[in-house]
């Protein structure tokens, strides 16, 4: 289905359509009358209802949006990529208005937009959310996973000529961010991907001149990318990638070499080798880290005395927060008790661990900030200072004030129906935030940090509080620290 600009079938210009008076109207179903019968009505009533002309005005107001639906692939550029939704009044409304017209399209936007490199292009378009529906994202989704089953296929076979121009788009950490978007629905098909990467790489010495070597090496590198939700592969695959940078762009000029006879001739018996590899490796990684955590149970005093064990309470807290996301990004509750705990408002919710966070109506000297909740669901923030860390529950639609300097960090946790238990935590919409250091708080009249609604995919999907709905006044910088690059650190700490 093509979209119909009634811009350009019409010659109006944008101010003419957003306040489309009688006589402009009368005229233009005046040439309906001897032009469009067949699709008059329809015409009529999008000029006439002011929810749908918004829509079109919204088209209108977005260029790089009119190109994607008029399939004008190479006028898009990076830099307008945004969604202006100045006229709009109900978005949802809008992603089932541009569903037919968006949905036809997308095969031909991510396949070419990815067969020219311009992942980051493709990356900027799909992280628009407010325009595509579920429908739309079923599409997405089914179309990257054809494209990573079709690198998956390549890499299976006996002879892996002209990577480059087949599967380029592997050794681009650019693709990776692209798939994360969509993770719970790709996991299965991204590990097959890293198998048979691996599995080609474990054919080479590290120091083997081969443009074969390379590529593979290079896609190893991307592939750190990928936020897989396993800790023990997520620790092998950065393993990996640290180790493949210091051969996989190394300057060279070596000459494809020629044989008649195929150099994966025996590629059958090492893409097994290779996975078994994989498998015994992530075994021993994850056995190790059973074994450690058992021995920390069993000789808790004999850790108390070596130094490198000794936990801290950062490191508590790190663990802390990372089991908190794990258990949001399940999607459920791993409490047994169903009845929600009663909490005061503006009170600390987790007593036993944290400190009350101070607070108030107004702002003060030293209480400087507002946090504003606009989740639409209760919240609870935590502040991580030296030497205390403090939580704070914030009610639906409240605000209040705090306490911040420079810094301190912040975590953000929201959802519905909070248990108090041995592990408390909310149980229905929960959604979680990564750490943000804060980098400066500079004066000005009033510092706000406000927690806006989640979209569809980070809400249900992710299960994210991304960037974009942390909005700060422009006098204070927040800078994200990734729970999961913590944890890691602390994981390599304790279990290494």
């Amino acid at each position: 289905m093509k979209y119909y600009s009634y811009i350009d079938e019409f010659s109006l210009n944008i101010e003419e359509l957003i306040s489309l008076s009688p006589y402009k109207l009368k005229e233009i179903i005046d040439k309906l009358s001897k032009q469009d019968k067949k699709y008059k009505k329809v015409i009529i009533n999008g000029l006439e209802d002011d929810t749908l002309r918004s829509y079109h005005v919204t088209v209108e107001k977005n260029p790089w949006l009119k190109h994607m639906l008029f399939e004008k692939f190479d006028k898009l550029e990076l830099s307008q990529i945004e969604l202006n939704i100045e006229y709009l009044n109900y978005l949802g409304g809008f992603k089932f208005f541009i569903e037919p017209y968006l949905r036809p399209i997308l095969p031909n936007l991510i396949n070419q937009l990815i067969e020219k490199n311009e992942l980051k292009l493709l990356l900027y378009i799909l992280n628009q959310t407010d325009i595509f529906s579920s429908n739309c994202e079923k599409d997405v989704i089914s179309i990257l996973k054809r494209k990573v089953n079709n690198a998956i296929n390549y890499l299976d076979q006996n002879s892996l000529n002209n990577l480059d121009e087949n599967i380029k788009y592997i050794k681009n950490y650019r693709f990776y961010e692209t798939l994360n978007l969509y993770e719970p629905h790709l996991k299965v098909e991204l590990i097959k991907l890293y198998d048979n990467i691996i599995a080609i790489v474990t054919q080479f010495d590290v120091d083997a001149d081969d443009p074969i070597f390379r590529f593979v090496s290079q896609a190893q590198v991307a592939f750190q990318k990928s936020q897989i939700d396993d800790v023990a592969t997520k620790l092998f695959i950065d393993n990996n990638a640290e180790n493949a940078k210091d051969y996989a762009y190394k300057n060279s000029s070596i000459k494809e070499k020629k044989s008649n006879k195929p150099i994966y001739q025996q590629y059958g018996i090492y893409l097994v080798l290779g996975i078994t590899t994989v498998i015994v490796l992530l075994f021993a990684i994850t056995f190790k880290r059973g074994q450690s955590y058992q021995e920390e149970q069993n000789t808790s005093q004999t850790e108390l005395n070596s130094k490198k064990k000794k936990r801290t309470t950062y490191d508590n807290r790190i663990r802390f927060y990372y089991s908190l996301k794990r258990i949001t990004k399940k999607g459920r509750s791993n409490n047994i008790s169903v009845g929600a705990t009663e909490i005061q408002p503006f009170s600390n919710p987790f007593p036993k661990t944290f400190k009350p966070m101070t607070n108030d109506t107004m702002a003060s000297e030293n209480i400087n900030v507002q946090i504003a909740n606009g989740t639409g669901f209760d919240l609870i923030v935590f502040k991580m200072i030296e030497g205390q860390d403090e939580s704070i529950y914030i009610p639906k639609d409240k605000t209040r004030f705090i306490a911040l300097n420079p810094l301190d960090s912040l975590l953000f946790y929201s959802g519905s129906n909070f248990v108090s238990s041995k592990f408390s935590n909310f149980t229905q919409n929960m959604v979680i935030s990564d750490i943000y250091k804060v980098g400066k708080i500079e004066s000005a009249p009033i510092s706000t940090i406000n927690i806006t609604a989640i979209d569809s995919i980070n809400k249900f999907k992710r299960r994210l509080i991304s960037r974009k709905n942390i909005e700060a006044t422009e006098n204070i910088t927040l800078n994200k620290l990734s729970i999961d690059n913590l944890y890691r650190a602390y994981y390599n700490k304790y279990v290494n």
